[in-house]
């Protein structure tokens, strides 16, 4: 019996061996993912009191519909609307007087200049008295016409004789108007010696100087009419449709206060190569106003108001040529993460810009601050 009990003994210990072994090994794995989790547990407690405590405080805001003014932006050059040129009436005299030059205003009869009459005077008293002897010489011939007549009758005078007479009376009388005719022109002539303004206008170009002895016909003056301009602007022939006339179109240049002006008419041909078209628009203002033709001017036509999605500017950020918003997506707690969104704007009103596409009406988006931001990062969520 007693190597039986033995070999028991021997077995049952290296069973108990066995199985002490063996809750050692799973008591050793209980402890160590019970440690792993409770590292991982305090590291994620960790990082949220990290991220909450480093993360950018934010407001957040939902886009609104705001009105904005349907336009259409242009540009053009500011041009003449309507050039007066005044000329010489009269040739071979000299210039006198400059009374106005390049920038003047003037008025409609205004005097400008004015020519040497001296000669012209003397031409005058010397055909004044041409037609005195004409008319005295008509009235000869008057009184012996009235006299042949007397006498017709009698035959005292010949046939040749009365008909020498008749013709010197039709003489006189065709030199008498014809003196008068040329006592005329040289009153005209007279009278051009003294240029007046035609119209009312700002003179833009001088060309005549003192003692100079233009041509018949040659340019004085150039003026604007009554210092009117006009804005001529470059429209793409698929946004004529919009355009009407009277609409009106606010203008603007650097360094210069914006102005309003009209639409007065629309060219009623494209180009063919750049598939655009000119509109015709008045400009109520004077130099005063600082604009002067040849200046380039931007424009904007005035096409009515709309209603559209609109958020703060400083909710919308321009990264590489595209504008960005941020959206707050997967709230936890006051802490969100941000999706970045590429929108399309529209105009801007006030401290709004308006969003065309990308976003809608119930997004929670970022109020400012947006470029400082970027796509992921997580943000700390205040009340307004």
């Amino acid at each position: 019996m007693s190597p039986r009990v033995s070999f028991n003994l021997t077995w049952f210990t290296k069973t108990l061996k066995i199985r002490l072994l063996i809750g050692l090994l799973i008591a050793a794995l209980a402890i160590a993912l019970s440690l792993r989790w409770i590292v991982f547990s305090k590291s994620k407690n960790g990082d949220e009191t990290v991220n909450s405590a480093t993360a950018l405080s934010v407001r957040s805001i939902n886009p609104e519909q705001r009105e904005f003014s349907l336009g259409l932006k242009a540009n053009g050059t500011v041009e003449i609307w309507q050039e007066v040129i005044v000329a010489t009436e009269i040739s071979g005299s000299s210039v006198t007087k400059v009374l106005h030059h390049v920038g003047d205003h003037v008025k409609k009869g205004q005097l400008l200049l004015v020519f040497d009459d001296k000669s012209l005077l003397l031409e005058i008293e010397q055909t004044r008295a041409e037609l005195e002897q004409a008319r005295l010489s008509l009235r000869d011939a008057e009184l012996k016409s009235r006299a042949v007549k007397q006498v017709k009758e009698t035959g005292a005078l010949s046939e040749l004789k009365i008909a020498e007479l008749a013709m010197g009376e039709k003489t006189s009388r065709v030199r008498m108007a014809a003196a008068k005719a040329k006592l005329d022109l040289q009153l005209l002539r007279l009278k051009n010696t003294k240029v007046v303004a035609a119209e009312e206008g700002v003179i833009t170009q001088q060309n005549v100087k003192l003692g100079s002895v233009p041509s018949l016909g040659a340019d004085l003056f150039h003026m604007i009419l009554k210092g009117q301009l006009e804005w001529l602007a470059v429209i793409p022939s698929e946004e004529l449709k919009e355009i009407k006339p009277g609409v009106t179109v606010l203008l603007s240049a650097a360094g210069l206060p914006d102005v309003r002006g009209t639409v007065r008419s629309i060219s009623p041909e494209v180009d063919s190569k750049t598939r655009q078209a000119t509109v015709f628009v008045d400009m109520p203002v004077l130099f005063s106003n600082g604009y002067r033709p040849g200046m380039f001017v931007q424009g904007e036509f005035q096409l009515g108001m709309k209603l559209s999605l609109a958020v703060p500017s400083g909710a919308v950020c321009s990264k590489n040529g595209f504008q960005h918003v941020y959206r707050l997506d997967k709230y936890r707690g006051d802490i969100a993460k941000v999706t970045e969104l590429q929108v399309s704007i529209g105009r801007q009103s006030g401290n709004y810009q308006e969003i065309k596409s990308g976003i809608n009406a119930g997004d929670d988006i970022v109020a400012t601050g947006a470029c400082f931001l970027a796509d992921g990062d997580s943000v700390n969520v205040v009340e307004p």
